[in-house]
Parts: structure tokens; C-alpha cells; sequence
């Protein structure tokens, strides 16, 4: 027998153990993103809500929708969002944000993954990031209905539509493949006839959406809310 087996077994643990430490820490936004989702955490220690309210996850849009509430309304919301997300940081942070509340639904708009730099990802990538998500989601909320909301087209980032599109088909093939899984699509109504993003609809940036933006937006969220929500209820 070798005696010195035991002291290699936990030399080699140690070592796995390092680099699965490693590799959490090179996770995209795992520290870029760190004091936002402490702020939130925060709040979830401050604030009570309902246990069917709806969950919204995201980036600066869900950050900067402040009159939630009242757009939403009558579904009672909870709003987590944080600057520009995207989905290999929400990977990073889909449990610590989700499981520390009871919810009917949850709702998830990340807008940044393809922006024109050379660091955009890809279809294949982002689908990964979705996955990985839900699977986290579901080690608690094993049936709640998840949406996910489409990229919106808008002017500041139209020269990249197209891959946009590739990101918004993956997501939604996704949606379609998976049991209380739902995809909200949205580019045709931020689209003029002539096929162009709609700027009346978004602030100066061209990038978020206005009062105008958000109103339109609820409405389509609260559409297919309301179809899904509505037949679980039946059931």
C-alpha cells in the first residue's frame, strides 16, 4: 500500500479546489458587478413584497424603469436591475438574485451582450449564459414561468441589428424548447414602417426608453403575461 496516496489525494483536491476559486473569479462581471448586487441584496432585506409579485432581472433598462409600479400594475413587481448587464455576468448572479424571494413569474431583459465591440458574443455563447441561468433558477423555482424579454432595435446600436437578431432567435428557440419557458417578443412595435427604430420611443441616447418606450413595453409584457398567468391559473 502506498502510504503517501492520502497526502496526493488532497494535494490534488487542494489544486482543483484552487481552480474552480480561479475560474468563479474570471467570470465575466463577477467582480465589475459585485457592489451593484450587494445594493440590491440590500434591498431585499429593506423591502416586502408579495410572494406573486413578478420578479424583473436585467440590465439598465429594468435599472431605469421607476415608474414599474405603476406601468405594470395590478401585477405587484420587484425590479433588480443593474447597469449594463449581460447575460455571462447574470450567470454569475441568477441565484442571488432570484432565490431569496417567492414569486408568480419571473421576467428577464439583458440588452448588452452584442453592442458593436469587438467583444460582442455570439448566438452560441449567450444561448450557454440562458441555459446555465434557467438551470439556476429552477434548483428553486422548479415550474414558475420564466419570460425573457427581446433585445429592443434601437438607433444607437442599429448598425448591429442583425447579430442582435441571431442573440433574440437563440433565446427565443430556447423558450420554445423548455417547459414554462416564455419569450415576449417586442422589435415590431420599435420599428416605423420603414423598417427603422422608432426615436420617439427613447430618450436622448438613443438607447433607453422614454416615458413613451415604457408605456408600449408594459403593455406587451403584460399581454403575454396575461396569457400565460391567466391559462396556469385555469389549470
Amino acid at each position: 500500500m502506498n502510504l503517501t496516496s492520502p497526502l496526493l489525494v488532497l494535494a490534488l483536491l487542494s489544486q482543483v479546489a484552487g481552480q474552480a476559486n480561479a475560474q468563479r473569479k474570471a467570470e465575466p462581471g463577477s467582480e465589475r458587478w459585485e457592489k451593484a448586487i450587494q445594493a440590491l441584496e440590500q434591498l431585499d432585506k429593506k423591502e416586502d413584497h408579495p410572494s406573486d409579485a413578478i420578479l424583473f432581472l436585467g440590465s439598465s433598462s429594468v435599472r431605469r424603469w421607476e415608474t414599474i409600479a405603476e406601468d405594470m400594475a395590478p401585477y405587484p413587481v420587484i425590479r433588480r436591475g443593474y447597469g449594463g448587464a449581460k447575460y455571462s455576468d447574470l450567470r454569475v448572479y441568477a441565484k442571488r438574485l432570484t432565490h431569496p424571494h417567492e414569486v408568480r413569474a419571473i421576467a428577464i431583459f439583458v440588452g448588452n451582450d452584442v453592442s458593436g465591440r469587438p467583444t460582442d458574443r455570439t448566438p452560441q455563447a449567450v444561448s450557454q449564459d440562458v441555459r446555465a441561468i434557467i438551470g439556476d433558477i429552477r434548483s428553486k423555482f422548479t415550474d414558475t414561468p420564466i419570460f425573457f424579454i427581446a433585445v429592443t432595435p434601437t438607433a444607437s446600436r442599429f448598425k448591429v441589428w442583425q447579430k442582435t437578431q441571431g442573440i433574440n432567435a437563440a433565446i427565443a428557440e430556447i423558450c420554445s424548447d423548455l417547459d414554462h419557458v416564455h419569450w415576449i417578443g417586442t422589435a415590431a412595435h420599435y420599428l416605423n414602417d420603414q423598417g427603422q427604430p422608432r426615436n420617439e420611443l427613447f430618450v436622448g441616447d438613443r438607447l433607453h426608453l422614454n416615458e413613451e418606450g415604457y408605456n408600449l413595453w408594459a403593455k406587451i409584457i403584460k399581454r403575454r403575461l396575461n396569457r400565460v398567468l391567466g391559462e396556469s391559473a385555469k389549470r
